[in-house]
């Protein structure tokens, strides 16, 4: 074969015109040498202007005209490469003729035999066909050269006949210009070589592809009667090109939605163009030509399957001409010079939009093609870890098209064999013996087994995969699925109480290091020592369910090395991806065993352990990752770049499971789960949280030990945690970096770069601030040791908690609350009305409204109330303690937890050396302004405008929007009533003028801040330190119960201010604050200044960020909240590196005033919130600071992405 280009002497040439010009990197010439750099030019270059399709058939017994065929090839594209303007001509062949053309060198998968493309359907044609060409071009001038050469050519040949069909001119919209096609399309190089580009393991060389055409004419009798929105839910997309969530099971984009055999999405690439025009209107094509490519047909042949058994709508709409099967051979194949990928993949324009700060993506497809084409203006990530995302972000969309429905798991007995019930009979049916044997069972055959593994999707591999194990899709939000296994006697108990099977609260930090430095056999034949020398049952039944527990473990190890074993033969799985499923089994089976050696076996065996906690209901936390890698790694066995995928690979382990659409919500929350007070109704704000798994990860801080000088922690571990924070759109793990004096430079400079990516990673904790903060919250004579105080990392949001050495449970306490009470004679007056009258009794009946003459007065009244209600809360959480070991006890989680193993006691029943108590206040700022603005409309003689009762009166109305009865008589006629409602608008309006916490320094609103926290820390201190009645009672018996000798039992009790993700449901029971706030609208987050009132636009304030954060210098906040006093802040995408640094710099060295001890920042411009909160596809990756967690901002409900919209910006 003539593999030179050669152009005919009379063919005249265009100037040379480049398509794209772009500074070379090396990922553009990394991607080239890909299967994808070798595929045919112009076979990608999607959405062309202007195209034409010409289908060539030769006559029976016909020459081939092989040769001629190919020079014309060739010259198309020399044409095409100096027109430019996107001009293509990709040649396809009938998969018999092309095997023929190649002397039998080379298998091709064959058209179906027969007219038609399906055995049992008539709707998709096979007309056959030998040669087709499919032309495009941005220019009508290059379309009609292409077609003359194409033409000329063949009407030179006497055996062959061709059709010449053009696209509709100047459109590449279908049914009326209203839709888009493609928009599902790969645009990178990873996706595409995985699902579009033969490869090895194809049928087909390297580059090549397979194409299915289908001429297809509207029904415009059946389109004429439907309306737009008939016509979007028959396609499932808006006319704007965004995904619509509608229910309908026929829409065309959930019928042409396959799943493979791992229950994942394989990709097409499609080019389909209108073409003709019909007669019936103008502006209406005739049809569609479609077209689409895939590297192999059976997927082809798989949707129009799917197609067909769910009567797609946009199917009974059209039939089929013509159309067939071909194959696309490469590049190589015809002799033609490879072009650039970049010179060929496009995005198309609803995926075209960027940040211009060059870290933060908006969306799967900009960031795949940003990530493997060179656009990244920093090093990207491997092509494994690139290939291995692009497959996360394709499974996410799978929540538009279906609804997960995870069953409810068999009761243990269904699991029991006669030793087991040997065993439990020995032990009374104990209820540790039991929970053993369910987290055994679980672990060993629900992870694996049919239906379950299905529907949980938790027992898969990818080839490429490093890390293997799949997190279960349970969240804080959404609940969790566990093996039941009380009796009917003790449910009523367990009911009465508020736990079940599922109350393991998480919320804490194991430590990993003990099976890490042990190993899981060595570890279960501790265990098992231990159940032989235990002197009482009770510590026999811990040791037993412990060791049960690890065997779980050890059979979900051994099963992924089964599986790995089993793949690892596959024939559509590459030599490469082969050898590594084998590596993979040979990992997994060590680490069934042994203890790890290596940087990727530790990080294996962490994963893995983490998993099978989730997957127990154990939502924890994975802990001070750094700190666990870091002597690995130095090892020196593994090099920078590898240790940089091994963490890569953990991420996305860790954050594949992410829910996009929240329509698509299950839920699984029922009374008695995730008890964190130690006692759950079942009833909190979920609907902030489905995507919260509590996996916190924290690097960096001080080492733990009692040095008088402390010594930082951070490592290459700390600065590989960051970069794959980074670079991975991830909403999970939710990173947090422990900052503390002189940390290095280095790491506050891939700081800054991460938090401009958008993920509102890492979140800023300060170990000069928290650990003396941990160091004096033990109370009742409980120290809290400086090397234990220096080792903390964070739970579920961003509590600290001390790693693998302490239980932690919450409850909270809204300060509005105590601000309400103090108004209205203890009272809460947002259900004030003709039903409740004043409103709903909360609190002792303190002065009415008339009789309170001073501020100071009103200040007594309110620290009253608090203190009535903190020692109740107080009550209420140490009150709870031990009923969840009563019902749910966790011996895998006691594993890993120090002085569980030594005392033989579970984790939640005075196992472990520390017991902490979070006391979270939430709506601080709010309570601050609110205290102001009452101080300032009521009390100062400058600025007053009504009184205290008069007030009262307008936040029980409502600020004058809910004028109802027992407020207002009816009967006095309307216009009073809207001359009243007028005065309080107007009071709001002051209200909202006045000053607010954290807008800048002011004086007054600090004074107030400083007095409400440190009596809020006072009397916290005061109830547990001197205890009143009722309180000391529930300490002294717990003491008693559950001390040890030389360990007594105590809490540790820790303040803070957080709401985490429920500044929305907070909002809802709190009446119209004197902020300026309506009744029910969502408070601030955690520590974080009042966003604008929700009824109002959405256009907050900016302010400098060493003004605001100076606000919240106050040692209460800064050393007093030990807890966390967590202030959410937002900056703009514009927000300078080198600025961003610098402020970092600061509040590290702490050598400016900037206050609170932790800081989250967004980085989001309020236009960028703005448009995702209309159009989800171009912006599905933005992501935001929850208050405990990050979220994507396309899942958030309105109500919550309303608040995030009118939170306070910072800037330099």
């Amino acid at each position: 074969m003539d593999m030179q280009c050669r152009v005919s002497g009379d063919m005249e040439l265009p100037a040379k015109r480049g398509r794209y010009q772009n500074e070379s990197t090396q990922q553009v010439y990394e991607c080239d040498s890909k299967p994808i750099g070798r595929v045919q030019p112009g076979l990608l270059a999607a959405k062309p202007k202007h195209g034409a399709f010409v289908t060539v058939r030769y006559q029976q017994g016909a020459d081939h005209h092989r040769q001629e065929i190919m020079e014309l090839i060739r010259r198309l594209q020399q044409y095409g490469n100096a027109a430019g303007e996107r001009t293509w001509s990709v040649a396809t062949f009938n998969p018999e003729l092309w095997e023929n053309w190649q002397n039998g060198q080379i298998r091709l998968e064959k058209r179906p035999e027969g007219n038609y493309l399906l055995p049992n359907s008539t709707k998709f044609v096979n007309t056959g066909g030998d040669i087709f060409f499919f032309l495009k071009s941005d220019s009508m001038d290059h379309i009609g050269r292409l077609k003359e050469m194409v033409s000329q050519q063949l009407n030179a040949f006497q055996d062959v006949s061709f059709d010449v069909q053009d696209s509709e001119t100047g459109n590449n919209r279908v049914i009326g210009g209203l839709f888009a096609d493609g928009l599902a399309n790969p645009t990178d190089v990873e996706n595409i070589d995985d699902f579009v580009i033969t490869t090895e393991v194809d049928k087909g060389a390297t580059g090549g592809s397979y194409m299915l055409t289908q001429k297809f004419v509207f029904n415009w009798t059946i389109l004429d009667n439907m309306t737009r929105d008939q016509l979007e839910n028959m396609i499932g997309r808006t006319v704007t090109d965004d995904v619509l969530v509608v229910n309908d099971p026929r829409r065309h984009t959930k019928c042409a939605h396959i799943l493979d055999e791992n229950g994942k999405h394989p990709l097409i690439f499609r080019q389909s163009m209108p073409y003709g025009l019909n007669k019936t209107g103008i502006g209406r094509e005739e049809g569609a030509f479609y077209i689409s490519c895939a590297n192999t047909c059976q997927r082809f042949l798989d949707i129009l399957k799917k197609l067909v058994a769910e009567e797609d709508h946009l199917i009974s709409t059209v039939h089929a001409e013509e159309g067939s099967l071909w194959y696309v051979p490469s590049a190589d194949e015809l002799g033609l010079a490879p072009v650039p990928v970049r010179e060929q993949l496009t995005l198309m324009p609803q995926w075209d939009v960027k940040s211009d700060n060059g870290y933060m993506f908006y969306n799967s497809r900009e960031y795949m093609y940003r990530m493997t084409t060179g656009g990244y203006h920093d090093n990207t990530p491997s092509s494994r870890v690139l290939k291995l995302m692009g497959r996360v972000l394709t499974d996410w969309q799978r929540s538009w098209f279906e609804k997960t429905d995870e069953p409810l798991i068999p009761d243990l007995q269904t699991f029991l064999n006669n030793e087991d019930r040997t065993l439990l009979a020995k032990y009374d049916n104990a209820v540790p013996i039991r929970k053993g044997l369910a987290t055994y069972y679980t672990l060993q055959h629900v992870v694996k087994t049919p239906p379950f593994s299905e529907k949980f999707d938790l027992y898969r591999i990818y080839p490429d995969e490093l890390i293997v194990g799949v997190m279960p899709s349970f969240a804080f939000g959404l609940g969790k699925r566990v093996m039941p296994y009380l009796t009917p006697e003790e449910q009523i108990p367990a009911f009465q109480m508020g736990v079940n099977e599922g109350a393991a609260i998480g919320h804490v930090v194991p430590d990993y290091k003990v099976i890490l430095d042990k190993g899981l056999q060595a570890l279960i034949d501790e265990m098992e020592n231990n159940v032989r020398s235990a002197q009482t049952r009770e510590k026999q039944m811990f040791f037993l369910s412990a060791a049960k527990s690890l065997m779980g473990v050890k059979s979900y190890i051994e099963s992924y090395a089964v599986l790995a074993d089993n793949l690892s033969t596959k024939e559509t799985f590459t030599e490469e991806q082969k050898a590594n499923l084998r590596q993979v089994r040979d990992r997994m089976r060590k680490l069934a065993r042994d203890k790890p050696k290596t940087f990727l076996e530790a990080v294996q065996l962490v994963f893995a352990m983490h998993c099978c906690l989730h997957i127990v209901g154990e939502l924890i936390s994975i802990g001070r990752l750094d700190l666990l890698l870091g002597p690995f790694y130095a090892q020196g066995q593994t090099t920078m770049e590898e240790a940089q995928e091994i963490i890569d690979c953990f991420f996305m382990k860790i954050g594949e499971r992410t829910l996009l659409n929240r329509h698509a919500a299950q839920d699984k929350i029922f009374p008695g789960m995730c008890a964190v007070p130690y006692t759950s109704g079942g009833n909190f704000p979920q609907g902030g949280c489905m995507n919260q798994w509590g996996q916190q990860l924290t690097i960096g801080g001080y080492l733990p030990n009692d040095d008088p000088v402390p010594t930082t922690a951070c490592n290459e571990v700390t600065l590989m945690c960051l970069r794959a924070s980074r670079r991975l759109p991830l909403n999970a793990p939710c990173l947090t970096l422990r900052l503390h004096r002189g940390i290095s430079q280095e790491v506050l400079e891939e700081t800054a770069k991460t938090l401009l990516s958008g993920g509102a990673h890492p979140v800023l904790l300060h170990d000069d601030r928290l650990v003396p903060a941990l160091q004096d919250s033990g109370r009742r004579g409980i120290p809290v040791r400086l090397r234990d105080a220096r080792n903390y990392a964070c739970d579920g949001c961003f509590e600290p908690v001390f790693v693998g050495a302490s239980e932690f449970a919450f409850c909270t306490f809204p300060l509005l609350d105590a601000v309400e009470m103090a108004l209205n004679e203890g009272t809460l007056y947002s259900q004030a009305g003709p039903t409740f009258l004043r409103g709903s009794k909360k609190s002792f009946p303190s002065p009415h409204a008339t009789q309170i003459k001073t501020f100071k007065q009103f200040q007594d009244i309110f620290l009253q109330h608090l203190r009535l209600h903190i020692p109740l809360l107080v009550s209420f959480l140490a009150g709870g303690y031990g009923n969840i070991v009563k019902v749910c006890p966790s011996p895998l989680l006691s594993v890993m937890m120090r002085g569980c193993i030594e005392a033989g006691r579970d984790h939640s029943g005075g196992g472990t050396e520390y017991h902490d108590l979070g006391f979270m206040f939430v709506g601080g700022a709010n309570a601050i302004d609110s205290l102001y603005a009452i101080k300032k409309l009521v009390y100062d003689p400058l600025t007053a405008l009504t009184t205290l009762p008069d007030l009262l009166t307008c936040l029980k109305c409502d600020w004058g929007h809910n004028m109802k009865e027992y407020l207002i008589d009816v009967r006095a006629g309307t216009g009073r009533g809207e001359a009243q409602a007028s005065f309080f608008k107007h009071l709001r309006d002051a209200a909202m003028s006045l000053p607010k916490f954290g807008h800048g320094e002011d004086a007054e609103l600090k004074e107030l801040a400083t007095w409400m926290f440190e009596n809020v820390f006072k009397i916290l201190r005061e109830t547990f330190e001197n205890a009143p009645i009722g309180v000391k009672e529930i300490f002294e018996r717990l003491e008693k119960e559950y001390s040890l000798p030389n360990r007594p039992f105590g809490f540790v009790a820790l303040t803070g201010i957080g709401t985490f993700e429920a500044y929305v449901g907070y909002g809802l029971g709190s009446g119209a604050s004197a902020d300026g706030r309506r009744s029910g609208q969502p408070i601030a987050s955690d520590l974080s200044p009042a966003p604008v009132p929700q009824d109002l636009p959405a256009s907050p304030d900016s302010c400098s960020i060493y003004k605001a954060l100076e606000c919240w210098n106050l040692d209460v906040i800064n050393i007093g909240m030990s807890c966390g006093s967590e202030v959410d802040l937002m900056i703009r995408e514009d927000f300078p590196l080198d600025k961003l640094t610098d402020f970092l710099r600061h509040y590290s060295d702490l050598d400016v005033p900037i206050g609170s001890n932790v800081i989250a920042i967004t980085c989001a411009n309020p236009d960028t919130l703005e448009k995702a909160s209309k159009k989800t596809d171009p912006y599905e990756l933005v992501r935001v600071r929850q208050g405990g967690w990050t979220e994507f901002f396309i899942t958030l409900f309105p109500v919550h992405q309303g608040q995030q919209r009118r939170r306070m910006y910072v800037k330099p």
